[in-house]
């Protein structure tokens, strides 16, 4: 246990700070392991595993003194900051692997361990400011903590199938916490999911933790690093004023950070050749924007830069604005969702030709890369025997759809919120080697990807009603006054 929390939970600054962490990390260490308990009785973990969580239980003073220790060692200052939960900690049940062996029986219960609700709780009240919370304020905290980790909310009961995920939520300790120090967004969102494995929906509630567990580190990363980049923006504003006038710079303060090697490898050899001849090349997402009031255009997103959800979110949001026309800003239209659907690309007929060979093999080209798309079915991604073609994890997929729409609505129109990791990256069907194009001899071919349903923006509604009402009396006025009217 005490590997696990030291490889996945990154010591708090507040541990060298408050008077009182000793005593702060003893309790969350008893909270931490009874609620652990409970979840291993419930999942049906094996005996010996349970039986080691309780002898953990017994001995809870030995781990946390050990905590304590690590914690409170020699070591810089970014080792604090910013709290990135490490990537390994995903899961092989969401498609990470690690190239060291590793002993199965660990793996499973380390998955276990990082992905309950438990940690979830534990990361969420370590995350927290130490300049928010007073003494007494922590002690209150970690009394609720436990009251919320002995009796999990709602949204971990998935009878219905019906999950709802809170978007970087300090839940536990909001009441306690300064307007300065609570999180913008906190969005209650829900889904509907169909299990098509048993345990599929407690693997998706295991990742909706685990993607609440980053959201908290990248919260209180970036809380600290605004911080700092404040102070040094202010230190180099009076270093510059008094320097000379061609000393110039808007750099920020050194920060540091150290890429997985996975990030790496993909930035350093996108898109290169694969000594094997088997291994594609390209992977591509198929985002299908509608184009007209009855026409649908795919736009493929080449995937290969896109490692963390983050990017894809953003690059998603990029190709959706890029693809509108000038008069896009007068629209009516604004996004309202985004589902997995299965499509079909059409090949565009020719309708009369009236122009010499090679004309025509130009006009036949342009007409062919209209990628035209016809929405076959909703709520679909490709199936397991598919998998020459598509890629996604995990295949074959436990339910439908792999990530809710309403939750890949919120990401993309926020997708500054989204996590730098694969957390729901991974889920996303990606096509091999090259993106769709319609059989020419059969005149179409079938696909999978995103598309993006639209509706009638009120606010723009609203807004254009109301100026037109202002303007009526404005008009009224003045004619009234010019014309004598009264």
């Amino acid at each position: 246990m005490l590997n696990i929390l030291k490889k996945h939970l990154h010591p708090p600054k507040w541990v060298t700070t408050d008077e009182n962490a000793e005593n702060v990390i003893q309790s969350l260490s008893e909270v931490f392991l009874h609620a652990l308990a409970k979840e291993a009785a419930s999942d049906k973990l094996s005996a010996s595993e349970g039986a080691d969580i309780e002898t953990l239980q017994r001995n809870v003073n030995v781990l946390a003194v050990q905590v304590q220790d690590f914690w409170t060692q020699d070591v810089p200052l970014w080792r604090f900051y910013p709290l990135m939960v490490s990537k390994s900690r995903i899961g092989k049940s969401f498609g990470t692997m690690n190239s060291l062996a590793v002993d199965p029986k660990y793996e499973m219960f380390e998955n276990f361990t990082t992905s309950s609700n438990a940690f979830l709780s534990l990361t969420t009240a370590v995350a927290v400011p130490d300049t928010k919370l007073s003494r007494a304020l922590i002690l209150e905290s970690r009394y609720l903590l436990n009251l919320w980790m002995t009796s999990p909310p709602e949204k971990e009961r998935v009878d219905t199938g019906r999950l709802s995920y809170q978007c970087v939520s300090f839940r536990v300790l909001n009441s306690y916490v300064s307007t300065e120090g609570k999180q913008t967004c906190e969005k209650a969102i829900a889904d509907d999911y169909t299990e098509l494995y048993t345990g599929g929906l407690t693997m998706k509630v295991r990742q909706l933790r685990q993607l609440a567990v980053q959201q908290n580190y990248q919260h209180a990363a970036s809380k600290q690093n605004a911080k700092q980049n404040k102070a040094g923006s202010f230190l180099r504003n009076i270093f510059v004023s008094f320097s000379a006038g061609s000393m110039k710079s808007t750099a920020h303060l050194p920060q540091h950070h150290v890429p997985s090697s996975q990030t790496e490898f993909y930035r350093k050899n996108v898109c290169e050749s694969r000594t094997n001849p088997s291994s594609h090349i390209h992977n591509f997402i198929h985002w299908c924007i509608p184009s007209a009031r009855y026409a649908t255009r795919m736009h493929p997103l080449q995937s290969c830069k896109i490692v963390t959800d983050v990017e894809f979110f953003r690059a998603l949001r990029k190709r959706y604005i890029e693809s509108g026309n000038c008069y896009q800003f007068f629209s009516f239209k604004r996004p309202a969702a985004l589902r997995f659907v299965e499509v079909r690309m059409l090949m565009v007929p020719l309708r009369t030709i009236h122009t010499t060979k090679l004309t025509s093999t130009l006009l036949k080209f342009r007409l062919y890369h209209q990628q035209l798309v016809d929405i076959q079915r909703t709520g679909d991604i490709p199936p397991e025997s598919r998998k020459d073609e598509y890629e996604y994890l995990p295949m074959p997929a436990e339910i439908i759809p792999p990530i809710g729409p309403n939750l890949l609505m919120h990401f993309f129109m926020n997708p500054e919120e989204a996590v730098s990791h694969s957390v729901l990256l991974q889920n996303i069907p990606k096509r091999k080697n090259d993106k769709l194009e319609p059989c020419p001899t059969a005149g179409s071919s079938t696909g999978w990807g995103i598309d993006i349903v639209t509706c009638v923006d009120e606010f723009k509604l609203f807004g254009v009603a109301c100026s037109g009402t202002l303007a009526s009396v404005v008009f009224g006025i003045a004619w009234a006054i010019f014309m004598h009217d009264l």
